[in-house]
């Protein structure tokens, strides 16, 4: 495919998920998540329940979970890593050995705080890669981000803060909300 066919998207939110710049040939879709959704869904809520932290050792091997057996990227497996570098990594078989240890439902609870949509269908592993059943789009996987510079609360994405008419009174203020999510 010619790289000027493939779809570009950009969102660029400030830190109380105001959009400032918002660019996309492909509109707002709905998309799997990939690797995206394991700091969110996998790392973030095991640290906060107390599974891992930076430090914690995960050995990175082949492994089978019922029949689902994730493989890495690269197909190369790394032995004893740290939980750092698994998600520096972005480890797939350290992501679905997290996210069981810490129990899909307790995860998802973080996440369903956001505005990415999950159903009663994503309950399986395969979630820790990415692979919901609606998927989200870049608005929802942005502002969920949102979380890490705001200290662990969730602030509503808008694309309008307010309208201020020439007399300098507010026509227009959209409700922010702040949700606690981690820490």
């Amino acid at each position: 495919k010619n790289p000027n066919e493939y779809d570009k998207a950009i969102i660029v939110l400030n830190k109380e998920n105001n959009v400032k710049a918002y660019y996309s040939t492909c509109i707002e879709q709905y998309r799997q998540m990939g690797s995206t959704i394991k700091p969110l869904l996998v790392y973030a809520p095991a640290i906060e329940e107390n599974v891992i932290d930076a430090c914690s050792i995960i050995n990175d091997e082949k492994t089978d979970f019922g029949g689902y057996t994730p493989s890495n990227y690269n197909g190369k497996y790394y032995g004893y890593v740290s939980a750092k570098f698994a998600l520096a990594k972005s480890l797939n078989t350290c992501a679905v050995k997290i996210l069981n240890s810490t129990g899909i439902e307790k995860s998802k609870k973080y996440l369903q705080k956001t505005e990415i949509p999950l159903t009663e269908n994503d309950n399986s592993l395969r979630i820790a890669l990415g692979s919901t059943e609606k998927g989200a789009t870049l608005l929802n996987i942005a502002s969920a981000y949102g979380l890490f510079p705001n200290k662990g609360f969730y602030c509503n994405p808008c694309v309008i803060s307010k309208i201020v008419a020439e007399n300098g009174k507010t026509i227009y203020a959209t409700p922010q909300t702040r949700t606690k999510v981690f820490g």
